[in-house]
C-alpha cells in the first residue's frame, strides 16, 4: 500500500494590518497670552518635526531665590518631542527626542537644578502651561495642561499634569494656554539670564492614516 499521505494543513493566516493614526500641527500658529512677562531676547521657537507635537518638559530652575523676582525661577526650557497616535483605536505616545532653549550664564543665577520630566498621558496633547509670575518677570512652578482627544479632536477635558521640582510659590498664579480646537505645536521663549516668559503657538491638529 502506497504511503499514507500528511493531512493537509492550509497556510497560515497573515498577521493582521494595524490601524495606525497619526496626529500632527497644520497651518499658521497663533500666539497664546505669555507665561511670564515679554523681556530679554526673544528665541526661535522649539519646534518638534512635522510629524510629532510636544508631548512633555522640563526646565532649569535656579536652587536659590533670585531677589529681583522674589522666588525661585526658570532659566532654561527642554521640550519632549513625541508621536501621538491611535493604534487600532487605542492611543499611544511614544516620546522621541527632548529640545532645549538655554539662558546665558549669569553667576547670579547659579547654581540651577533641572527638574524632573513630566508628560502628557496618551489620549492627550499638550494645551499649555500654567506657573507662578515672579516679580517684574520670569516664572516657577509649572505645571502641563493636557487636553483630551476625542474623535480626533481637542477637547477642552483638561488634565493637569505637576512638573516636579519648579518651586512652589502660588502668590500670582499664571498660564500660557491654546483654545481648542487648537493645541500647543511650537514654544516661544524671552531668555536672558533667565526665562523672562514663555508663550504657546497654537494650532490646529489633523490626523493621518498610515
Amino acid at each position: 500500500m502506497p504511503d499514507a499521505k500528511p493531512d493537509a494543513r492550509p497556510d497560515a493566516m497573515p498577521d493582521a494590518a494595524v490601524d495606525l493614526v497619526r496626529f500632527r500641527k497644520t497651518g499658521d500658529g497663533v500666539p497664546a497670552s505669555p507665561l511670564g512677562t515679554p523681556m530679554g531676547n526673544q528665541r526661535e521657537g522649539l519646534q518638534c518635526p512635522a510629524d510629532e507635537l510636544p508631548i512633555g518638559a522640563a526646565f532649569d530652575v535656579t536652587d536659590n531665590v533670585v531677589a529681583a523676582h522674589g522666588q525661585r525661577v526658570v532659566t532654561s526650557l527642554h521640550v519632549r518631542c513625541g508621536k501621538v497616535e491611535l493604534v487600532d483605536g487605542a492611543p499611544r505616545t511614544t516620546p522621541t527626542a527632548r529640545i532645549s532653549t538655554l539662558a546665558n550664564a549669569c553667576a547670579t543665577y547659579a547654581p540651577v537644578t533641572t527638574s524632573a520630566e513630566a508628560l502628557c498621558p496618551a489620549g492627550t496633547v499638550l494645551l499649555g502651561l500654567t506657573g507662578n509670575h515672579g516679580t517684574g518677570s520670569m516664572f516657577n512652578n509649572v505645571s502641563l495642561q493636557c487636553a483630551a482627544l476625542v474623535g480626533g479632536v481637542v477637547t477642552g477635558t483638561l488634565t493637569a499634569v505637576a512638573v516636579t521640582g519648579t518651586g512652589g510659590d502660588t502668590t500670582l498664579p499664571d498660564v500660557t494656554q491654546c483654545v481648542p480646537p487648537r493645541a500647543l505645536g511650537a514654544l516661544k521663549s524671552y531668555v536672558d539670564c533667565g526665562a523672562d516668559a514663555v508663550l504657546a503657538s497654537c494650532f490646529a491638529i489633523t490626523s493621518t492614516r498610515l
